[in-house]
């Protein structure tokens, strides 16, 4: 398979090589891939690329592989060996400085950085703000996005200017762990899989609490941020945004299961 890394702000990652119908929940957003992330081309066709994104893990079968799904093309930047990173950029976004002009990027963007200057997948070198990569309390990156709107299938910082920004439940979650330099499944129920199950009592803040699907009572279908104080942090498409919701109002009378990572 090819190696390529991603050379714009943000990636969809589709299920089938088709653009967003611009609906509000469609079912073909997977999810999205950062500047600078890595995949493996599994095929190309026409102007899209199957890929398997290895930063975001998803357990299919017996295995952990790297999320599947179609991305343009146009996005990518192939590559014989995948760029080291040592940075984050933390803050909602910021902006590369380049000869060619800047490129915003999103929180959770991973780059490398050498005496003081990025240097750029395509071999390009750039400069940011020192303060856009400074470290942040988990949850205080948490608390930036209350208020911001859910987007099915979004795993980016919400941008006003930028259209398919944001986050839906899962894609909050892997974001803000990224933004610790930790990576975690994209989807609730391979969270769900991947994290230590705990009890109530043992809860911290920053730890995981899943909702189970009322349809399908084996599997997972929300995830949710403990933030203290019988608080939880959520992205929801019942309100359309990211919000604190008190602990009975989401556990109550459903069934749930807490995890730490």
């Amino acid at each position: 398979m090819k190696k390529a890394v991603v050379i714009v702000s943000f990636t969809d990652v589709r299920r089938e090589p088709k653009k967003s119908s611009g609906e509000p929940h469609d079912l073909l957003q997977e999810s999205q891939l950062l500047f600078g992330e890595r995949v493996e081309v599994v095929e190309e066709k026409g102007e899209w690329c199957k890929i398997e994104a290895l930063e975001q893990k998803k357990f299919l079968g017996d295995d952990w592989v790297g999320y599947p799904g179609w991305v343009e093309t146009r996005d990518l930047i192939f590559v014989d060996q995948f760029p080291e990173t040592n940075v984050v950029v933390s803050a909602l976004w910021a902006d590369i400085t380049t000869d060619e002009g800047p490129i915003s990027v999103t929180a959770g963007t991973r780059l490398q950085m050498i005496q003081g200057r990025l240097l750029l997948p395509d071999g390009r070198e750039g400069m940011i703000e020192p303060c856009s990569l400074s470290p942040k309390a988990f949850l205080d990156l948490g608390y930036e996005r209350l208020g911001h709107p859910y987007f099915w299938g979004g795993r980016s910082a919400y941008h006003p200017k930028l259209p398919y920004t944001g986050c839906d439940c899962s894609g909050l979650v892997n974001l803000l762990y990224r933004c610790q330099g930790v990576d975690l499944p994209r989807d609730a129920h391979d969270q769900y899989l991947f994290c230590e199950k705990i009890t109530v009592e043992d809860l911290k803040m920053g730890d995981l609490v899943f909702l189970f699907s009322e349809k399908d009572p084996n599997r997972i279908d929300h995830v949710m941020l403990y933030a203290g104080e019988n608080l939880l942090l959520e992205a929801t498409e019942k309100t359309k945004n990211v919000r604190l919701v008190p602990w009975g109002e989401r556990t109550n009378g459903v069934s749930f299961v807490c995890g730490s990572i």
